[in-house]
Order: structure tokens, then C-alpha cells, then sequence
């Protein structure tokens, strides 16, 4: 388990750091996913055509997210010579209906922006909705893959933004 301290300590340098860097840094502090199992930790889908990995020690939650949407490398020499549209690692901690953290573009992406986000957690722990997030941040609702397999997105039931933004208020 990682300690208070150190987890501090890493999510202030993961906020600081660009690219992959700070990405190893969270894998070799947090140990494997397979360790660091928890209610959040598995694969996630956002409505950004993004896929995020979620891994949960405690209270803190740290994830990789990537787009499925491919754009060409600036150097590329082939035409299918592509990258993620974005990449990106988060860092926060979770409340008790609230995870709040940050979050940076990491280098694989063609994106280069950083900032916070604020997401609530709903559905019995199936659903993450943003309900607050700085300029750049890609998805506006992220839904545990398993949660999402369930069926049709109409079948689905909608939680109203009201509900959202009542389970994680304003940072005080």
C-alpha cells in the first residue's frame, strides 16, 4: 500500500512532469494494476471514443487514457504512420461520491494539455460523469466497460447532470 506521503508527493510530480515520465513514475510507485486492484480499477469507455485504464490503491486513482481516433505523425513518412488524436495520465483522490485530481497529455497523443477535473461517481460505481474540468480535458462521461456491454446505450438509464453535480460539489 502506498503511503500518504508518498502518494502525495506522487500526484504533486505527476501534475509537474510531461510526458511518459510521469506515467513510469505512477506505474513503479503504485505496483501492478493486478495488485492495486480495487472498485474503480478495470477499463473504462468515454464518450470521447477514448479508452482509459483505471487502477485504484486506496483512496487514490490513477489512470492512462488513449483516443481511438487517429491522426498522422508529423513526420510521418507513410500515410498509415498515425497516432492517438490524444493520450493522457490522471491522478486524484476519491471521495465519497467524488474523485478529484489531474491530468496531463502525455506525448504519445498529438494533445499537449494539462489540467483538473472533478468527476462524480454514479451507478453503484459504473459511471464517472465530469462535472467540472479545465479547457482540453476530452470525455464528459466515462462508463466501466463491463457496465457498458450490458446493452444499447438507450437501454441504459441517463443520469441527469442535476444528480451529477450534487454527488461532487465545489472544492472548498
Amino acid at each position: 500500500m502506498v503511503g500518504k506521503a508518498r502518494a502525495t508527493a506522487m500526484i504533486r510530480a505527476t501534475a509537474g512532469i510531461g510526458g511518459f515520465v510521469g506515467a513510469a513514475l505512477l506505474v513503479a510507485a503504485s505496483g501492478s494494476p493486478a495488485r492495486a486492484a480495487s472498485a474503480l480499477s478495470g477499463t473504462w469507455a468515454g464518450d470521447d471514443r477514448g479508452t482509459y485504464y483505471l487502477s485504484q490503491t486506496a483512496g487514490l486513482l490513477y489512470w492512462y487514457g488513449e483516443s481511438a481516433d487517429r491522426v498522422p505523425r508529423p513526420d510521418a513518412l507513410e500515410a498509415d504512420d498515425t497516432r492517438p488524436a490524444w493520450s493522457q495520465v490522471f491522478a486524484g483522490r476519491i471521495g465519497k461520491a467524488c474523485l478529484r485530481g489531474s491530468w496531463a497529455d502525455v506525448p504519445k497523443g498529438a494533445a499537449s494539455g494539462a489540467g483538473t477535473a472533478d468527476l462524480a461517481i454514479l451507478a453503484d460505481g459504473n459511471v464517472l460523469v465530469v462535472v467540472r474540468a479545465t479547457a482540453g480535458f476530452p470525455a464528459r462521461r466515462l462508463t466501466r466497460a463491463s457496465f457498458a456491454d450490458r446493452g444499447p446505450a438507450e437501454r441504459r438509464p441517463a443520469i441527469p447532470e442535476e444528480a451529477a453535480r450534487a454527488a461532487c460539489p465545489p472544492a472548498e
